[in-house]
């Protein structure tokens, strides 16, 4: 209880006293979270605030770069190619080609063509433009194609397309957690003939993609991020190859030493559920203060019954974080679940999301964290364990869920960054039958929301857990790109689904100090997301 309060505080059998070990804790945590602000600060080139003069100078330098860009290097370059070219067909010699063009054959293949490998045998051709689903390309495409193709070394290429209805398809940078699942690649690829030259011929055609995409590196697999062709965003037919599909995942998840079970479901899709191994014991922190939904019913009360309820995942514990005016009428009902699981946490300062997160940190026994909003609502059973799956998989140690609103659209997917933050399919509808919907599949995305996550607590500890200084919003962004710096992924469980009633416990505004900050410290950052460039429309 705060000095000076007279609010009447609530009292259980199962509060928990705050140990030095745990206080030490905590400071060690705002130690590691400072000295990361002033690295990022410094690495963003933050400087003291200019005048408006200084605004203005540094506003017409950037547009005459753009101007100097665009008016006389693109038309001096333009010039310059023509000339060669000219000079090189007068000569009659390739080698006058200008620098960065491509002398290499480039051919396009249609991947139903049946007699492709007697083809492949025979060709001359550097590249081939795998087209499939009756796609047809775009000029742009075409020239987008030639253009990537004259200086870059990866060895497989894939683009954005317009679908049959016309919305344009943004796909984002290669993601194996989700070519894992389905062929998100488009409807055209191109590939170096040399590579596919080494495909098994037990590999149909138009499955090489995926058989390229699974056994290649990260980096050799690059987007162009222009729109190549009309055509779907998934092969919606395997032309009766699930089986070989399946068998092709199961052969790199073998060659990754990952343990998971692939099964073919519908919409030439696979599930892929990974092995997490051992059951480790889990802490979910939830901070509170008691409010009440519109039935009048708590919102942590219906949080931790439905934890307890629908939970197949048993080894965790329940750390309750709450306020001094929590009413005792909710603690005296959870109480009443006669759950051992369950632990309460006293809050007795001002509020401040971060710090009750970092103080529930500090109490948790478990060897993993799970931050979760009071108000939520589990829906799946198995959530837990889809989250943890995905611990340890392809880099990631960070993994979120999927969550929805109460009227059944989505309210968070991921997080998007394109100079804010927001999150992928906020209000739209689930539609597990529509084959070009991508965010109900497990991917890995650029940040989670805090509302339902889950870290191990070493990892939480080594960035410096939640800022302090992000008392109300942006807290999860700042943990998310923080985890990113060191090298950690980040991904959503797709399957691991809850209902969250966002904001409807506490005040969602957002404040000016936490939007300047977020810039101060990661501008440079979230101007771009590489994970999100519109899965869908």
């Amino acid at each position: 209880m705060s000095l000076g309060s007279n609010i009447e505080t609530w009292s259980s059998a199962r509060e928990h006293t705050i140990t030095l070990e745990e206080s030490s804790f905590i400071a060690a945590l705002q130690m590691t979270d400072r000295n990361i602000g002033k690295e990022q600060r410094r690495a963003q080139g933050v400087l003291p605030r200019r005048s408006f003069m200084e605004r203005v100078a540094n506003r017409l330098r950037i547009e005459f770069r753009k101007s100097y860009r665009y008016f006389i290097l693109r038309p001096i370059e333009f010039l310059k190619a023509q000339w060669f070219r000219r000079l090189g067909k007068f000569l009659g010699n390739s080698r006058w080609q200008p620098r960065g063009s491509n002398p290499s054959k480039v051919e396009i293949i249609h991947l139903n063509n049946a007699n492709l490998r007697k083809r492949l045998e025979t060709t001359d051709s550097e590249f081939w433009v795998l087209t499939r689903d009756h796609a047809k390309l775009f000029p742009q495409g075409v020239r987008a194609i030639r253009r990537v193709l004259s200086h870059s070394s990866a060895i497989m290429w894939f683009g954005d397309s317009r679908n049959r209805l016309g919305r344009i398809e943004r796909r984002s940078e290669f993601n194996r957690l989700l070519l894992r699942q389905v062929d998100a690649l488009g409807p055209v690829v191109v590939i170096r003939t040399n590579v596919l030259r080494r495909i098994p011929q037990a590999i149909p055609p138009h499955l090489w993609p995926l058989y390229v995409g699974l056994n290649s590196l990260e980096n050799e697999i690059e987007l162009i991020p222009e729109i190549l062709a009309l055509g779907d965003v998934t092969v919606s037919n395997l032309h009766g190859s699930e089986k070989t599909a399946a068998s092709i995942v199961r052969s790199e998840l073998q060659r990754s030493h990952i343990q998971a079970t692939v099964t073919e479901v519908s919409n030439s899709r696979r599930m892929v559920a990974y092995d997490f191994g051992q059951i480790p014991y889990i802490s979910i922190i939830i901070p509170t203060r008691g409010t009440a939904n519109d039935s009048g019913r708590a919102f942590v009360v219906d949080a931790v019954d439905s934890i307890i309820q629908k939970s197949s995942y048993a080894n965790f514990e329940v750390i309750i974080v709450a306020d001094d005016d929590t009413p005792q009428s909710v603690i005296n009902t959870i109480d009443a679940f006669n759950s051992s699981s369950v632990k309460w946490v006293r809050w007795s300062k001002p509020f401040n999301f971060s710090e009750k997160m970092n103080l529930g940190a500090a109490c948790a026994s478990g060897e993993y964290l799970l931050f979760l909003n009071d108000d939520t609502e589990v829906v799946s059973p198995h959530w837990m364990e889809d989250m943890l799956s995905l611990i340890g998989v392809d880099r990631i140690g960070y993994a979120g869920a999927l969550l929805f609103f109460d009227d059944q659209t989505i309210q968070h997917a991921g997080h998007v960054y394109k100079g804010g933050a927001g999150h992928i399919g906020f209000g739209e509808k689930m539609r597990l039958k529509d084959p070009n919907q991508l965010t109900h599949l497990d991917r890995k995305v650029s940040g989670v929301t805090a509302a339902c996550s889950l870290v191990s607590k070493s990892l939480f500890e080594r960035v410096g857990g939640f800022s302090v200084e992000f008392p109300g919003s942006y807290n999860d962004v700042d943990l998310s790109m923080k985890l990113a710096l060191i090298g950690v992924d980040i991904a959503v469980a797709g399957s691991a689904r809850l209902y969250h009633f966002e904001s409807k416990s506490r005040d969602a505004t957002v404040k000016k100090s936490e939007i300047l900050l977020l810039q101060a410290r990661w501008r440079n950052k979230i101007q771009h997301d590489r994970h999100y460039r519109g899965l869908e429309n």
